[in-house]
């Protein structure tokens, strides 16, 4: 799989930081918490990905997996809604980043403010990056789970290669199955995947005040509201 890219050298504090994101933004990509939930409970997160942005994400997420120095960024903050999706209360965007960094999250609002045009890059995202390597990699996962925070209107991932890898064959098999699937039925349902279920697939930790889980819907007529 391979995805146009920029990226771009942010140095802060004496640390250089690699920061890859898409070429283009994803006009037909959005991410909210979700309005609804439990008081005692994180309310999750909901994200609504277009045709070729379905894609592109789940090539920069395998990305995540691989690149280990770098710090992939996903805007979409300042993405039109599907006209039939009932926008968020904040829109926000995505960062995916391995916790060898150790870049705490509040610095992150400085380095985007430092980002420039960068340079472009077509990348290829090896096949091991979104399947996992065996049938024990799963179960290593929910040792080893992804940290979940949200600060300046960003949703921040954080772990091992081994704990993106997991939730990224389930953004492989969107790309895949979904055009299909709804093909075949009279269009009055929807695909969708969850990431980090935390009942059955643990993929995220726990935290109290932050989600653990995202709900990804799969739009392939992408209307703007």
């Amino acid at each position: 799989m391979r995805v146009r890219t920029r990226i771009s050298t942010v140095r802060l504090g004496g640390t250089e930081y690699r920061v890859v994101r898409p070429l283009r933004p994803l006009n037909r990509a959005v991410l909210y918490t979700e309005p609804h939930g439990i008081p005692t409970e994180p309310h999750n997160l909901a994200m609504f990905v277009g045709r070729t942005e379905a894609v592109v994400l789940t090539a920069l997420w395998g990305l995540a997996v691989c690149s280990p120095r770098s710090i992939v960024y996903i805007p979409m903050r300042h993405a039109t809604p599907p006209a039939d999706i009932p926008p968020g209360p904040v829109p926000l965007d995505l960062v995916l980043m391995h916790h060898s960094l150790q870049l705490p999250v509040s610095r992150w609002k400085e380095i985007r403010a430092r980002l420039d045009a960068g340079t472009a890059h077509r990348a290829t995202v090896p096949p091991y990056a979104l399947h996992s390597r065996d049938d024990g990699a799963a179960t290593h996962t929910y040792r080893d789970p992804l940290r979940v925070d949200i600060a300046a209107h960003t949703v921040y991932l954080t772990g091992s290669a081994t704990a993106f890898r997991d939730p990224g064959t389930s953004l492989l098999e969107l790309t895949r199955e979904a055009g299909g699937y709804l093909k075949s039925i009279d269009g009055r349902h929807h695909y969708c995947v969850e990431l980090g279920d935390h009942d059955t697939h643990p993929w995220f930790k726990r935290r109290r005040r932050f989600p653990t889980q995202v709900h990804v819907q799969y739009c392939p007529r992408w209307i703007a509201g």
